[in-house]
């Protein structure tokens, strides 16, 4: 079982980012601002949506807009990947999460 302490770094840099970009409040009339906080919000739960979950991603972070933050996101969740502690299970949600994304992004 995995404890709260044992989420890689990176991904736990890359959560606390995606946490920045959904609650980044934006232009509420502008539809491409409410997708990116979802996307993000969607990313976020993938990531942590785990039988025993971790702890809630740092709040430190300033409210962001996704593609603002997107390119270190993907470059942490691409570490969090390659870290040698990282588990087939959150290998999958990584690449879900980037997945979702690498779609918002190019839709």
């Amino acid at each position: 079982m995995t404890s709260d302490a044992d989420l890689p770094e990176p991904l736990q840099e890359a959560c606390s980012w995606l946490r920045a970009a959904e609650r980044h409040l934006g232009d509420p009339a502008a539809d491409h601002e409410l997708d990116d906080r979802l996307t993000a919000g969607e990313a976020l739960d993938i990531l942590t949506d785990i039988t025993s979950p971790y702890s809630q991603p740092i709040h430190d972070r300033t409210p962001t807009p996704l593609p603002a933050v997107l390119p270190h996101i993907l470059n942490t969740l691409s570490a969090a990947a390659g870290a040698a502690e990282v588990s087939v299970g959150e290998r999958l949600r990584i690449a879900h999460a980037v997945r979702v994304l690498t779609r918002r992004r190019s839709g």
